[in-house]
């Protein structure tokens, strides 16, 4: 009888208990469903990412700033889920276009709400805008305010105002009612290193329109507007908002209607631009009276709480607080009336000194 070495009867048992155990054990409680096909000939157990080749509990995902900064670079994500917070990059000079899974603003835009699709390690890019496709905001000449608008990156290259159809204001029957009168404006001057911008509108029914002033994306717009009618010339200050291409913005023209007897007829209007993608409000506001020969500016700040409720805070802008008797501060809330958001009503309390003020709002959606 041939003689059989040890080791190789051990080696024979060892090998028969792995496969018994392999069936009736189920690999220590896994079995073939709990692994994914990544597709390539690969597989991971089953809430498991892959990273090249290595196998880890989650994506990550690096931030590239793109010329900007951002406090922080990474964060771990889970393929399937929403990529959830996501940082907010800086860069001086520069409005942030959100970020992109390619850069320069290519590929797609990720946000909080976008679900993971990559199952590897990856990067985001951050886009950054420089020349927005126009300024909407408000503008007083003399002593009354409207909203005013300018194509700064399109091919149109027109103004638009928007004024009041009624005496009573642009608040009618619970509607706001306007006229939209749109002027030629071929010499539009820009000069984004030193932040100026400027141009003079065509002629149209005897009135043209001329404005020049500061310009930066974080900031805005602010300077002064000329509006010459049948050769009288009235002027004042016009601050606007910059409205960026392939970003989800829409922006609101609204008007106060004060539940408080003031001396004179007043009139305050305010463009809130909300940003889908962000839940960031901004906008500007003006408020003149009669008699007063002057308005005073501010801006407008706030955020989409909800799907149907905007908080909204303003404040007037440092140069026009030495017309005022007291401090002013503004807070309120919108709330979208359809499903389109085509409208927003709501109210704003104005803070003036121990005074409280309060108003109802009007908003609808302007259409490009």
């Amino acid at each position: 009888m041939k003689k059989v070495k040890l080791s190789t009867v051990i080696f024979a048992i060892i090998s028969s208990a792995f496969i018994i155990g392999l069936s009736s054990c189920n690999m220590a409680g896994l079995n073939s469903s709990d692994f994914d096909d990544l597709g390539d000939g690969s597989s991971t157990s089953k809430g498991l990412a892959a990273s090249g080749n290595l196998i880890t509990n989650g994506i990550l995902v690096t931030f590239d700033p793109n010329g900007g900064t951002v406090d922080s670079g990474s964060k771990t994500v889970k393929h399937g889920s929403a990529y959830g917070d996501l940082p907010q990059p800086s860069r001086g000079g520069y409005k942030f276009g959100g970020w992109w899974t390619e850069p320069e603003g290519d590929g797609n835009l990720v946000t909080a709400s976008s679900k993971v699709t990559a199952k590897a390690d990856h990067r985001l890019y951050a886009a950054w805008n420089l020349a927005p496709k126009k300024i909407a905001g408000t503008a007083v000449a003399g002593e009354t305010c409207f909203f005013f608008e300018f194509d700064v990156d399109s091919p149109e290259k027109t103004a638009s105002v928007l004024v009041s159809v009624s005496q009573g204001g642009y608040v009618q029957n619970e509607k706001m009612v306007y006229e939209k009168i749109v002027y030629d404006m071929p010499n539009l001057y820009v000069d984004y290193a030193n932040g100026i911008m400027a141009a003079t509108t065509e002629e149209k029914d005897g009135v043209s329109y001329s404005f020049q002033g500061n310009y930066s994306p974080a900031d805005g717009f602010i300077g002064t507007i000329v509006k010459s009618e049948n050769g009288a010339i009235s002027g004042g200050y016009l601050v606007g908002t910059p409205l960026f291409r392939g970003m989800n913005v829409v922006n609101y023209i609204g008007a106060a209607t004060y539940l408080f007897a003031t001396p004179t007829p007043q009139t305050l209007l305010f463009n809130a631009t909300a940003n889908f993608d962000t839940d960031e409000v901004v906008g500007t506001w003006c408020e003149s009276g009669e008699g007063w020969g002057y308005g005073i500016h501010g801006t407008i700040g706030g955020a989409l709480e909800s799907s149907k409720v905007i908080s909204l805070n303003a404040a007037p802008l440092p140069a026009f607080e030495p017309y005022l008797d007291y401090p002013l501060s503004v807070l309120g809330e919108g709330r979208f009336k359809n499903a389109g958001k085509e409208t927003v009503s709501g109210y704003l309390n104005l803070y003036y000194g121990d005074q409280v003020l309060p108003s109802t709002i009007l908003a609808v959606r302007e259409s490009d």
